[in-house]
């Protein structure tokens, strides 16, 4: 059992098939697990394996190893899913749901006047709390604008 739901299985399978991208893999730093990665596209890119970042910045902001990781993690034969986010793992989904979640109150949250454009309700908010102007949602025009030269 490799610990990931369907969905996160589906996502690295993908990402699987995007491994198309990588041309060769090199080890620079066995110590501290930094890889060289070449494209088909000539581009190098670095992946350090030890502190589990590329330089793509997919697998920080998804916290699920990139192409390029998958291509170092394959190189190294190691397994998959110890590089994947424990956010992800179904053990932790288990423990997250497993209690019960009450749906929050919402009589004294702010809204957005559209027409003004200013934060209005929320009586319960703090003095501190910046009602800012929010920017007008004018439209622009469609298609040329009209010549100035007048004949």
């Amino acid at each position: 059992m490799n610990g990931v739901r369907e969905r996160i299985e589906q996502r690295i399978a993908d990402t699987y098939k995007q491994m198309g991208c990588v041309a060769a893999v090199e080890c620079y730093n066995m110590l501290l697990g930094e890889y060289s990665v070449l494209l088909t596209n000539r581009r190098k890119l670095v992946m350090k394996l030890g502190s589990q970042t590329c330089i793509c910045r997919k697998k920080k902001m998804t916290r699920l190893p990139c192409c390029h990781a998958l291509a170092v993690i394959t190189k190294a034969n190691l397994w998959v899913y110890h590089f994947v986010h424990p956010m992800y793992k179904a053990d932790t989904q288990r423990r997250i749901y497993n209690q019960v979640v009450y749906p929050m109150e919402m009589h004294d949250i702010a809204t957005v006047d559209d027409r003004a454009g200013r934060v209005v309700g929320g009586d319960e908010l703090d003095d501190d709390y910046k009602r800012c102007n929010l920017p007008l949602c004018n439209r622009r025009q469609s298609g040329r604008p009209p010549s100035k030269h007048k004949e």
